[in-house]
């Protein structure tokens, strides 16, 4: 059975969403993500990937660079920060 507070699939399913251009309902599901796991990569990555799509670089860098502050190594904040000129401070 699917579990409503899966993060992994909550993810999953914003970026699907994401893909056909249904932002509304990709944040929908990425603030419920949030809310049960806040400092998990692929919550702030996909949160950053979304306010991207929206046009809102600032709160994209801050997506990722606390994605970067959590994992430091993480492949796909680091190539955001590499394509949006980010450095970590």
């Amino acid at each position: 059975a699917v579990r409503p507070d899966d993060v992994d699939l909550l993810c999953a399913a914003s970026g699907i969403l994401m893909q056909m251009r249904k932002l509304t309902e990709a944040e929908d599901l990425l603030r419920r993500a949030y809310k049960i796991s806040p400092d998990a990569p692929p919550v702030l990555n996909s949160l950053g990937a979304l306010a991207l799509l929206k046009a809102d670089k600032d709160k994209a860098v801050t997506f990722f660079m606390k994605t970067l502050e959590v994992d430091p190594t993480n492949v796909v904040a680091l190539e955001h920060a590499r394509l949006l000129n980010i450095t970590g401070s």
